[in-house]
């Protein structure tokens, strides 16, 4: 049956097109020769070139396509495993600044400590902290806030957690339970509260967010 069918739909268009050749034909014959010049030229030429420049034209095309997919590919690629070199740098730095016990310890002291101690953390300790914020290039900042009301402040790196903004990421790290959090942020340059005023600059970071 769907052969029966094809072959209903084909001859009357082979029909048709055979009769339009005809009557082309027809009417080419009484043309004059000049006519006749100019039809074949469009026929044997024309037609042709347009054809083989079409092909050519959809080639070159699809040629440029696939060149510049492949360029994008490999720039989306570099891109993406610089992200995760990035990231990677983020997870190590985090790890290390939490991995000295002086650290921690000073974080979570329960008694108001005294000035040799201050000094010794000052002198022997924290140059650690800044050492891995000055070797990361592309570390922005590394921030240690704490609630602990016998903890001193230590800029640029250990503060108390009333400087952080309001609207800050504060809650949202507490609700991880320790797991790292990754985070969009944009706003002023300090990050604190007491000096976001100061700063006009706005500035985006990507930021590691991760409660101890």
């Amino acid at each position: 049956m769907p052969s029966r069918r094809r072959s209903r739909i084909k001859r009357p268009l082979l029909r048709e097109v055979w009769r339009w050749l005809t009557d082309t034909a027809d009417r080419l014959g009484g043309c004059s020769l000049q006519v006749k010049l100019i039809v074949a030229y469009i026929a044997v030429i024309l037609i042709p070139v347009v054809l083989f420049s079409l092909y050519t034209f959809h080639q070159l095309y699809e040629n440029t396509m696939q060149e510049i997919t492949a360029q994008n590919q490999y720039v989306l690629d570099t891109e993406l495993a610089h992200i995760h070199s990035n990231m990677e740098i983020m997870e190590r730095t985090a790890q290390l600044a939490i991995s000295d016990r002086n650290v921690l310890r000073y974080l979570t002291e329960e008694r108001e400590m005294s000035s040799d101690e201050l000094v010794q953390f000052n002198m022997n300790v924290f140059p650690n902290l800044q050492h891995l914020l000055y070797s990361n290039p592309n570390v922005a900042n590394i921030r240690l806030y704490t609630s602990n009301p016998h903890v001193r402040e230590i800029w640029p790196m250990i503060f108390n957690e009333s400087r952080l903004p309001v609207a800050s990421w504060l809650k949202m790290a507490q609700h991880q339970q320790g797991k790292i959090w990754w985070e969009m942020y944009q706003g002023p340059k300090s990050l604190l509260r007491g000096q976001a005023r100061q700063e006009g600059e706005t500035v985006q970071y990507m930021a590691l967010l991760r409660e101890i």
